[in-house]
């Protein structure tokens, strides 16, 4: 945009130009984020947001204060394979053009006003602009029947590609009551699988007696029929299936808007694309999950939408709410995000910040003559935990893939150096020290959350391995490797 202000500068200034400005920031606020590399000398006066006071200047005083204090946040994520573009911007007031942070390899770009015509445009790079919505598909679903539904589309997609791989038939593909109860429990955390994408809804009884009736629920709906084996797909759901075999680029909008007392409201919207005209689009809605088939163009008028209305689009009283200036006191009863460390028994429990590095002074020290002393920061932010690196010589590794900053999972896995952490989203017990956990307390189900957010783990810390044919780090209790495709041992 010609007549746009852009400013690069390091990122690890934004808590110092915020102590720029006087009065309160709330908890959308980029500058409440924490750093641990310090501005050097001169930096900030630098990149000329200054004054010879050194106060900011009158033009970029609009700027900093919207910054400060945004009424919403919206993030959008395009990913195709290893590439990533990822774009913040911040709304304040309506009518008014919003501020982008965006990482670039220049360092931090500030933009104002931001031109959003530019992230459309490369939206449409990524997705087409194809009116064609190549399979009919619309259903929205209480979590219990979305999950099981989801489990068996990946069961049929990963039937379907493995039928091409060995030349044959495929068949009717079909899976068990147990098959399905294992897949939903044990699903690989990789954004090839539908179910990775799904929280985990509170079982009223026991999960096998509440998985048989979502399934009869969705055999009620046309969605899949009985078969030999147990279940398959039928009608426009097994349109979906056989359209959606291979995931090529996801989507991701995030939007967030807090109100004059702090509290946080959150929204999200993925969209998967498995071929120029097959998307779908999942979307959570307070206790229920849509899905919906969309054409490319439809995908980009969307988020255009979400661009130029900014946190206006959620509703008056959003489903769910979170408060992210406090977060709430951990109990019995609240989903714990923790780090399972090799050979620990007890998993590391994540606070507001936490420093990793070689370093004795960080939260979380490794051993580990790789590490940078200083190496990553795990940090909450009203959409969750996300991990940045802090400049590291050897790099931050997300799931085998290089990060700058990535938005964190259950089951994710961190490499720093030879060091493999596993992220850990569970109900525990935490005692007075947040140090010591309780594994024998019983865990209650948390209330639903956004989807990419958190599903509770398991019951104790993971046992961190990596798929023995290619060396993919895998989720725990991982049957299949992501990235190759081999069955993996039990146990």
């Amino acid at each position: 945009m010609g007549n746009a202000t852009q400013i690069r500068f390091n990122s690890c200034l934004l808590p110092s130009l915020g102590e720029l400005l006087p009065g309160p920031k709330n908890a959308l606020s980029p500058f409440g984020l924490h750093f641990d590399k310090q501005p050097a000398p001169g930096e900030i006066a630098a990149t000329g947001l200054l004054n010879a006071q050194g106060k900011p200047q009158a033009q970029y005083q609009p700027i900093l204060s919207t910054l400060a204090n945004p009424t919403s946040l919206v993030d959008v994520r395009f990913t195709s394979g290893d590439h990533l573009q990822q774009f913040s911007l911040y709304y304040d007031q309506p009518g008014r053009p919003p501020v982008l942070l965006m990482n670039t390899r220049d360092g931090l770009l500030m933009e104002y006003p931001a031109d959003t015509r530019a992230i459309v445009d490369g939206l449409i790079q990524f997705s087409s602009d194809s009116l064609v919505v190549s399979f009919a598909f619309e259903a929205t679903l209480p979590l219990g029947p979305a999950l099981a539904l989801a489990a068996l589309v990946d069961f049929h997609r990963r039937g379907v590609a493995r039928a091409f791989a060995d030349l044959s038939p495929e068949g009717t593909i079909s899976a068990s009551l147990p098959e399905i109860q294992h897949w939903i429990a044990d699903c690989p955390e990789n954004p090839q699988w539908i179910s990775a994408l799904m929280p985990q809804p509170g079982p009223e009884s026991t999960p096998a007696i509440n998985l048989q009736n979502d399934l009869n629920s969705l055999v009620t709906q046309g969605l899949c029929q009985a078969a030999v084996k147990g279940y398959a797909l039928t009608g426009a759901a097994l349109a979906l299936g056989n359209r959606m075999i291979l995931i090529d680029n996801v989507y991701a909008v995030d939007v967030a808007r807090v109100d004059a007392a702090g509290q946080v409201s959150f929204a999200s919207m993925t969209t998967l694309q498995a071929g120029i005209n097959d998307l779908l689009q999942i979307s959570f809605l307070g206790d229920e999950i849509a899905f919906k088939s969309i054409s490319p163009i439809g995908l980009v008028f969307q988020i255009e939408d979400f661009l130029e209305k900014g946190g206006q689009i959620l509703p008056d009283q959003p489903v769910p709410a979170v408060d992210a200036a406090r977060p709430p006191e951990l109990s019995s009863a609240a989903p714990v995000w923790a780090l399972a460390l090799p050979g620990k028994e007890a998993p590391y429990p994540l606070a507001d910040t936490n420093t990793i590095g070689r370093a004795d002074t960080c939260d979380l020290p490794l051993k580990d003559g790789k590490a940078s002393r200083q190496h990553a920061r795990i940090e909450r932010r009203p959409d969750g935990f996300w991990l940045i690196d802090l400049g590291s010589t050897n790099g931050l590794y997300l799931n085998g893939q290089r990060i700058a900053t990535a938005r964190l999972a259950a089951n994710d896995q961190i490499r720093i150096g030879d060091t493999v952490l596993a992220v850990v989203a569970e109900t525990w017990a935490l005692a007075k020290d947040a140090n010591v956990i309780d594994e024998e307390a019983p865990a209650s189900q948390a209330a639903p959350r956004p989807l990419e957010q958190f599903r509770p783990g398991p019951a104790h810390a993971p046992s961190l391995h990596t798929c023995h044919q290619c060396g993919q780090p895998l989720a725990p209790a991982a049957r299949f490797c992501g990235r190759c495709g081999t069955p993996q041992p039990k146990g």
